[in-house]
């Protein structure tokens, strides 16, 4: 039975009546198709949605390859694009990993800081800490095995949740593979630096 990692117990706020979206990169350029399922869980709910049309990158490639000037440069922006005291939900561990945890090593003890990164959730954490979502059980049965990412795992430690989430579906059977904790090979910048490595990591 998989056990929850204490080091990442936090305080959850109650359900609130706005959140704002982290796109991503990633989501934007190439799976616009789960922002707009991500809007859609958090709509059903009757949540608003805020998406800041000017959100970029959360500055996690410049960040990892050494670049910390840009990388504080790109946070700052970030930070200003989510200004009202309401949770900024993600729609990547990764991302959520560089917001709730690397911003204050760039931006520094700062109380408008420390706020920001107190409101960042990973998505499935938000569905299941706050929202206490319960699925709409409907489809044909399937077998679904998921995959959570090193960031969610380790750094935002919330590999548990989405797996939750699953689980309440009656029609879905949820398959745990034997690599699951394992690096799925992508790791941002590291793909591109090492593809040779990364491919055959896949």
């Amino acid at each position: 039975m998989q056990q929850l990692n204490t080091q990442h117990l936090r305080d959850y706020p109650k359900k609130p009546k706005q959140v704002y979206l982290f796109g991503t990169c990633i989501v934007d350029s190439f799976f616009p198709d789960t922002g707009m399922d991500a809007i859609e869980l958090l709509e059903r709910e009757g949540i608003e949605v805020i998406y800041p049309q000017g959100q970029s990158c959360c500055g996690q490639p410049a960040y990892n390859s050494g670049y910390k000037d840009e990388a504080k440069a790109v946070a700052m922006a970030q930070v200003k694009q989510f200004p009202l005291d309401i949770p900024v939900v993600v729609v990547s561990g990764s991302c959520g990993g560089m917001m709730r945890h690397h911003y204050q090593d760039l931006l520094g003890d700062d109380p408008e800081i420390n706020n920001f990164c107190q409101r960042v959730f990973e998505l499935t954490e938000f569905l299941v800490h706050v929202l206490r979502l319960k699925p709409i059980d409907q489809g044909p049965k399937e077998r679904v095995a998921l995959h959570t990412s090193c960031a969610a795992r380790r750094e935002m430690g919330v590999h548990i949740t989405g797996n939750k989430l699953i689980s309440q579906l009656a029609n879905v059977e949820l398959v745990i593979h034997d690599y699951e904790s394992e690096c799925c090979g992508f790791g941002g910048t590291f793909a591109v630096k090492h593809a040779d490595i990364s491919a055959a990591m896949v």
